[in-house]
């Protein structure tokens, strides 16, 4: 540290004549320290003399003597002794990366980092002797070549050694908006008070104590600092803040006596918990614990007590010098997650669960006699997976009693069920009725890429459409019996299909027992594996040997923990089973019946499995495999089957082009087969559904003739559960009605024939609305010569809300009709509906009227439904405060009815007529009765409506930004479900208010193509006025990007839009903004005065001198490509050669245009700390650093910049050059030159 130098001693390296003393005295800043090289001098070396310090194992030597002999540079430092720079590059030719005697690069090594200089050793402490080194240094860094550079200086912390990558999810806290620090000033209070409220930590603020500590126990005080991450919330929801306190672990004083033993559920296990809660039929619940590691018990160290320094960045509310006493586990600690789960497993067992001898993160709570039958019924009271801080649980009563245990002792985050819901566990998301489509590709790869062709391009699109076709497959877990079920296990593999390497694979299922008598059984996946064969093998019984031994196994593995878990009386003991050198522990189960199946399609391995026979094949290998499997077989009382390829469920894991249509039928139906009519019916699947319909219709029409209703109302139920399962639920449900219009039609029986038009109707209601009315009007004349004036005026009613004119005609007359036979339930939702199509006072004088009649007859729902109307009517009437209440009273009474579409309907125009920030409740409390209710459509209006009330949302700073953040979130949901939905008009409405939010966070890119995909489809569904507004926002984010010509061109665009829709005001605001564009963007000349080409790219590299072209600026134009960069570079590096010859001091500019420091044609954000190493201006750094006596300044200006303004930045650099010698230029011209901020 530059505070600890006394005095610096320049000499010459020719000479060894010492050339300048200099005295310090601490308070120097980094600028005060730098010097010109001498004249006639071509390098130096420095002595650097620190303050003498008593006690020092190496207290150095008196001022007087700092001139002492040096270190030879090859010496390695011995014991304490002190360290000298032995990797600064000297030379030109260093840079380039070679020696001036051989054209060989240098050797790097793979160690990047920095010597620890802040640390508390046996030797002393380095904080105060920063140039101590002890073998621990050296050990450390013995990997690093003297052509390594190692020099980092830590921005939060201090210098330290760094040779892991940083998390992508962390932020930098020096990147934050004002919005953004106050939210994250916020979470870091949280988290402090979090650990200080459960005892985890404890602050020290006596000034005292804090200095005896320091004097005292150096070595027990560790620095922490915050892990500052945007937490991601469940779906639909934005983020939130996240801030984490840390021990650095690696400077814990005790960090080689602590245990760090922490396991996580394998995969399997996750899986296998949620069959046996589908199974047993319990409710599943995750959890996350707050700040679990700070929750655990607390902890004594016998070394002694343990302390934190404040992070750099501080805690607020806090003094800087205050320390931290850390009383158990924190995070950031190597004994963090050990000590939490002991704390867990401590009082699960103390709740009497019982660990998993199989996966330590499994807990089961076994039965107590009298929740159970029989003695021998399988299941458990309740089961926990553990995953460190996260849980997932199920189970009965006694389970939930013991779980609000665990929660009184703990203090949870989340803790959510997932019954008829969504949610995340582990990474994975659970969700019973949501889609969720792949946008991003996070993390690209680098190494696996290597060496694509145009085959793989191929194949990859493929791949993307296949996916885009079958993005509602997903992984189903069926609730089959515990006592029905059966493990099975199914593998393929091939032979030298990739690059002489065999593939193998294997599917672990859970299917009814049922499977092995025939037909199609139910069937839930548990694990898979797609992996590359261990062996090269001789063919293909090898490979398929060493598949099912695999699969065997996993499927050992998962089996011995189902038993474990839910079969009672079984035991876990050790067993041996294949000699004294091979023992494994085993589950003795006292099911005699209980088997398992082993599925393969190679008949050579099925004929090897159960013949035996020692002269059977040609493969030894597959035979002594067979024979270790057939041991492990009978233990398990497994049966192996075959199965022709065709049928093979693993053949897409092994294959590019294996049967993934077979997967994805399995997967779809939930239903597998092993047996010859299971597998036949499974593979002539539509062809056994046509047939089934054919069937059902010849009995529905058996029942008609005989006159028996339920049997007839049983066949179409039966018809419509196949048609739904061969054309999808809304075509299926059309073909019934169809089929039941054209019998009654037949048979001449006018009322049935209106009742089936009728029901035809309203199931186009939300798809059709045109065909609905014509099918609605059809039915009330049918109606008419039934006399069925009830049903007529049911038929007017919804031809009325489905025909976009002539609306109220027809509403009057169904309410006409229905006050004529006197039937006044039936005229409650008539006059409802004719309020819904008249308007102002009249729409509310008719919904009164209906509250009013339903009042009178007790009908609560239908005065609920009324009232909303009503609502509705009076918000239409600009009468916000009474709409207001009406549509909560009817929101109220709609919840107590149970009636949830109703009630979020009302709470949507209630929040219409609420402020932004009640409307943002109610529409919060919609989106969730809409999504219970399982109505899509109104889940996502919901949404839509609610991402218009976040940005319309006005706070404090704080809450705004939040919101914005949550209305981009819900936008974009609202968009995928109306994707899904075929719904064009909403999804274009939804990406118009995904885009208004993206640019209002600065994601000028996103918001950019959001808001184009609106216009898209707003154009492709006829809806101009969303395409206009849509791409007016496209407009400002171009002008917030500075794209100014690409926004100029849109804007012109879009006021050709407004002119058309005849909108004269953003006609005119158009306009002014086409003229203030065109004033930023330069006039185009026809005939520049000077143009600057590139080098054609295509020329051999070579160091061509450019001494003799340039007096002192070189400049380098926009558009060029990679290897016309390194050829600068490599003509700037020869020039600077020729320089040398030269003994007068020479100061040269570097002038770029529109490229920032970066490779030329690249752009990038304008400030100095995203400047990479492999730039332009790097290289400008490297020469004023090996060569001082040039002065080497780096200019760029805009690529728009004329020759008169190129020459005005030239000039306003040389008189003041930046901080650095660089500077870049912005020009405003309206205004004056400036210098870009760095």
């Amino acid at each position: 540290m530059w505070s600890d130098v006394v005095q610096r001693i320049s000499i010459d390296n020719d000479t060894g004549q010492v050339i300048k003393r200099e005295n310090f005295n601490g308070t120097e800043t980094s600028k005060d320290l730098h010097r010109q090289l001498p004249v006639q001098v071509r390098s130096l070396r420095t002595v650097l003399v620190y303050k003498r310090v008593d006690g020092h194992p190496d207290p150095g030597q008196p001022l007087e003597q700092a001139d002492r002999p040096e270190v030879d540079a090859d010496q390695i430092p011995g014991e304490d002794s002190r360290l000298f720079d032995q990797r600064m590059k000297r030379s030109l030719d260093d840079v380039a990366g070679r020696t001036s005697d051989s054209r060989a690069p240098m050797r790097r090594s793979r160690v990047f980092g920095t010597w620890v200089a802040d640390q508390v050793t046996e030797y002393g402490d380095k904080s105060k002797l920063p140039v101590m080194a002890n073998p621990r240094d050296m050990q450390l860094f013995y990997k690093l070549e003297s052509g390594d550079v190692v020099y980092y200086d830590g921005e939060i912390f201090g210098s330290f050694v760094a040779l892991t990558k940083q998390s992508g999810k962390e932020l930098t806290e020096k990147n934050f908006t004002a919005d953004e620090v106050r939210l994250f000033n916020e979470a870091k209070k949280v988290e402090i008070g979090n650990l200080v409220s459960g005892n985890a930590i404890k602050f020290i603020r006596d000034r005292s104590k804090v200095e005896e500590i320091w004097k005292e126990l150096p070595q027990r005080v560790m620095p922490s600092r915050f892990i500052l991450t945007k937490k991601s919330q469940e779906l639909g929801e934005g983020w939130k803040a996240k801030a984490r306190w840390i021990l650095l672990g690696h400077r814990d004083p005790d960090v080689m006596q602590l245990e760090r033993f922490s396991p996580t559920p394998a995969t399997t296990t996750v899986y296998l918990v949620f069959q046996l809660v589908s199974s047993l039929r319990y409710q599943l619940f995750i959890m996350d614990v707050t700040s679990a590691f700070g929750q655990s018990d607390p902890q004594v160290r016998e070394q002694g007590p343990l302390y934190a320094s404040l992070p750099k960045s501080g805690i607020p509310d806090e003094e800087s010098w205050h320390l931290i006493e850390v009383l158990t586990a924190a995070y950031g600690l190597v004994n963090a997650p050990s000590a939490w789960r002991k704390t867990v497993v401590s009082v699960l067992t103390s709740l009497s669960y019982k660990e998993s001898v199989f996966d330590p993160c499994l807990y089961y709570l076994p039965y107590q006699p009298d929740e159970v039958d029989s003695l021998d019924q399988r299941g458990c009271a309740g089961i926990v997976l553990l995953d460190v801080d996260d849980f997932a649980q199920g189970g009965n009563a006694r389970h939930h009693q013991l779980m609000q245990r665990l929660r009184e002792r703990f203090k949870f985050g989340k803790w959510r069920c997932l019954y008829n819901g969504h949610g995340e566990y582990l990474g994975r998301n659970y969700d019973k009725v949501t889609t969720l489509l792949l946008t991003n590709v996070r993390q690209p790869f680098s190494e696996e890429l290597a060496g694509p062709t145009v085959r793989h391009v191929k194949a990859v699109n493929k791949t993307i459409n296949e996916l885009k076709k079958t993005a509602t497959v997903y992984l189903r877990i069926l609730p089959s019996d515990l006592n029905k079920g059966i493990w099975m296990s199914i593998s393929d593999a091939s032979v030298g299909n990739d690059a002489e390497k065999s593939q193998g694979g294997f599917i672990i299922a859970y299917a009814d027992r049922e499977i092995m008598n025939g037909g199609l059984q139910s069937f839930s996946i548990n694990s898979w594996k797609s992996h590359r064969v261990r062996r090269v093998v001789k063919a293909s019984l090898g490979s398929e040997a060493l598949a099912m031994d695999d699969g065997l196994a996993e499927l050992e593995w998962v089996k011995a923990m189902f038993t474990e878990v839910v079969i009672p009386n079984s035991t876990v003991s050790d067993g041996t089973r294949f000699g004294v050198d091979e023992s494994a522990v085993v589950v003795r189960q006292q099911d005699p019946d209980e088997n398992t199946i082993l599925v393969t399609d190679a008949r050579a391995l099925y004929d090897l499995f159960h013949r035996r026979s020692g002269a059977a094949g040609l493969c030894r290998r597959a035979q002594i495999h067979v024979s270790v499997m057939a041991a492990s077989a009978k233990a398990l009382r497994a049966e192996v089957h075959w199965l022709p390829g065709v049928h093979m469920l693993a053949d897409c894991l092994t294959k590019r082009l294996g049967n993934a249509a077979l997967m994805r039928r399995v997967l779809g139906l939930g239903r597998y087969a092993i047996k010859e009519d299971g597998l036949l019916a499974l593979s002539n699947l539509e062809k056994e559904l046509s047939v089934g319909e054919a069937a059902v219709k010849d009995a529905l029409r058996l029942f008609r003739e005989i006159g028996d209703t339920d049997g007839e109302e049983a066949a179409q139920i039966t018809l419509l559960d196949i048609l739904c399962a061969k054309d999808g639920p809304a075509a299926g449900a059309a073909t019934v009605s169809k089929e039941r219009l054209a019998y009654y039609k037949t048979k001449g029986d006018k009322l049935g024939e209106g009742k089936a038009l009728q029901k035809l109707a309203e199931q186009l209601m939300s798809s059709a609305k045109d065909e609905a009315a014509k099918y609605a009007k059809d039915a009330a004349a049918l109606f008419v010569q039934a006399g069925d004036k009830k049903a007529q005026a049911a038929a007017l009613q919804t031809a009325a809300l489905a025909q976009s004119t002539d609306r109220v005609p027809a509403a009057e007359e169904a309410l006409k009709i229905s006050k004529s036979i006197g039937d006044e339930a039936g005229q409650v939702d008539l006059l409802t509906g004719l309020s819904a199509v008249l308007s102002g006072e009249a729409a509310l004088a008719r919904a009164q009227e209906a509250q009013a009649l339903a009042k009178k007859l007790g009908d609560r729902s239908g005065e609920a439904r009324a009232k909303h109307a009503a609502a509705v009517a009076t918000l239409k009437l600009e009468k916000s405060s009474e709409a207001l209440e009406l549509a909560k009273e009817a929101a109220s009474m709609l919840g107590e009815e149970k009636d949830t579409f109703s009630q979020a309907c009302a709470l949507r125009t209630a929040a219409s007529a609420a402020s932004a920030a009640e409307a943002c409740e109610l529409l919060r409390e919609a989106v969730s009765l809409s999504a219970g209710s399982g109505d899509r459509t109104a889940e996502a209006a919901a949404k839509l409506q609610l991402a218009a009330a976040l940005l319309a949302f006005e706070g404090p700073l704080a809450s705004i930004f939040q919101n914005r953040t949550e209305a981009a979130a819900v936008a974009e949901q609202a968009r995928v479900a109306f994707l899904l939905l075929g719904d064009k008009r909403s999804q274009g409405r939804a990406s118009h208010l995904a885009a208004q939010s993206k640019i209002l966070l600065d994601d000028l890119d996103g918001g950019v193509e959001a808001a184009m995909q609106a216009a898209v489809l707003g154009r492709s569904c006829g809806d101009r006025w969303l395409e206009a507004c849509a791409m007016r926002t496209a407009v400002a984010g171009q002008v917030s990007k500075g794209c100014h010509a690409e926004a100029l061109r849109m804007a012109k665009e879009v006021k050709s839009l407004f002119h058309k829709l005849g909108s004269s005001n953003i006609e005119e605001a158009m306009d002014s903004l086409i003229q203030q564009l065109e004033e930023v963007l330069p006039k185009i000349h026809p005939n520049p005065r000077v143009s600057v080409l590139p080098k054609d790219a295509s020329i051999n590299l070579q160091q061509n001198s450019i001494f003799t072209q340039a007096t002192n600026c070189i400049v380098w134009s926009l558009p060029v490509s990679q290897l016309s960069y390194l050829m600068y570079c490599c003509e700037l590096l020869k020039f600077v050669d020729d320089l040398k010859a030269i003994p007068d001091r020479i100061a040269f500019l570097v002038l770029t245009r529109g490229v920032m420091g970066r490779h030329t044609g690249e752009m990038m954000p304008a400030q100095y700390t995203g400047v990479l190493g492999t730039t332009v201006w790097a290289i400008c750094r490297t020469i004023r650093l090996e060569s001082p006596k040039l002065l080497v300044a780096t200019v760029d200006v805009p690529n728009s910049a004329t020759v008169h303004e190129m020459t005005d930045c030239i000039r306003a650099a040389q008189l003041d050059s930046g901080p650095r010698n660089e500077v870049s230029f912005i020009i405003d011209r309206n205004n004056q030159l400036g210098k870009r901020p760095y």
